[in-house]
């Protein structure tokens, strides 16, 4: 029965998944005599956490009932009041904790809170699930830099397009619908100079209505040269595009780019590169959590090489282009049908190899 709730707990952390970051995805619900008397999921960053919900729907009748938490309860002032009194002001007899928080504020903390109060507390059920569905918020509270997950649409044999300048699309309308659906879930969308060129993207997530959260999007172009035409810089997008470029810019060369639609921001670059791990400690400090990497095989294989993609999300059609064939070793591979089409997922952990 613990397991079951917990799951449940995870099931409605889930729903968050839109709106929380950089914060994580966590579930509740206040279980007494067996049955579910209370639930709730944190919704946004900044608005009630899980537990608040939770205790809210139950009302009174949480006094003596058991909590399951996702997440080690907050036990600290931040954009809302601490979790761990709600906790122990409702008089919550017992609390299971599927995951302690890595943030320098909790790491325990929140647990030694429940138990100074005489609250029963047990950690680590459904620990593996807890810290799948976080593991980008778990990577950017460790390295303070975002979650990469590396994107892109392929033939069988590994190939991108037919040739520079084939604007034809190798997605379907379900793997396009998915990939927006994970557009909406990430908080920022990277691209390099060459796709904004070729492509003129937009970098928004369609199909979800008005309401949608848009992605931040994020352009590499060290030399600063793309045109200020392109869609991501003519003001018809919602918020800024930011720029990255080198140092070595001279500034009347960025000055090109409205302050209205364009942020810029400056780097080191090496042999004409932007230098990747300067990009993502900016972006880490912009509390961008994790960063969707759409662009093409050059920018894709430059953050390989430098082992910075966490994860990958590669969409596949049953067409057959000549060239060269890309291979990446991943673990925990799921494979989804779209169609006629096919989603490969899986968690980076071996470098690109060629053959």
């Amino acid at each position: 029965m613990h397991t079951f709730f917990m799951k449940k707990s995870l099931e409605l952390a889930y729903l968050g998944r839109y709106g929380t970051h950089p914060n994580p995805m966590v579930g509740c619900v206040i279980v007494k005599n067996n049955h579910m008397i209370g639930h709730g999921y944190h919704q946004k960053r900044g608005e009630a956490h899980a537990e608040i919900h939770a205790l809210k729907s139950a009302g009174p009748h949480a006094e003596g009932s058991i909590a399951y938490v996702t997440l080690e309860p907050c036990c600290h002032f931040g954009l809302t009041p601490p979790c761990t009194a709600a906790l122990i002001s409702a008089g919550i007899a017992e609390v299971f904790v599927a995951s302690l928080d890595p943030n320098p504020f909790m790491q325990g903390k929140g647990v030694a809170a429940l138990r100074a109060a005489g609250i029963r507390v047990h950690i680590g059920l459904c620990e593996e699930e807890a810290r799948h569905l976080n593991r980008a918020f778990f990577h950017y509270i460790t390295h303070k830099t975002p979650y990469l997950i590396g994107k892109w649409a392929c033939s069988l044999d590994g190939q991108m397009s037919t040739h520079p300048h084939d604007t034809r699309t190798l997605s379907n309308p379900e793997s396009l619908m998915d990939l927006h659906d994970l557009r909406h879930q990430t908080p920022a969308i990277l691209i390099g100079a060459r796709t904004a060129e070729i492509d003129n993207p937009s970098l928004t997530v369609r199909h979800y209505g008005e309401k949608v959260r848009h992605p931040q999007r994020i352009v590499l172009n060290s030399k600063a040269n793309l045109s200020p035409d392109l869609k991501l810089f003519n003001g018809t997008l919602p918020n800024q595009t930011w720029l990255f470029c080198s140092e070595a810019v001279h500034a009347s060369t960025s000055a090109r780019f409205s302050a209205e639609t364009t942020q810029i921001f400056t780097c080191p670059s090496f042999d004409h590169h932007l230098d990747l791990r300067t990009v993502l400690h900016i972006l880490g400090q912009k509390e961008i959590s994790s960063v969707l990497v759409e662009g093409g095989r050059t920018l894709l294989h430059s953050f390989f090489q430098q082992q910075l993609i966490q994860e990958v999300v590669s969409y596949h059609t049953p067409w057959i282009i000549a060239g060269i064939e890309q291979k990446q070793a991943v673990t925990q591979l799921s494979c989804t049908e779209l169609g006629n089409n096919y989603k490969i997922q899986g968690l980076i952990k071996a470098k690109t190899a060629r053959q």
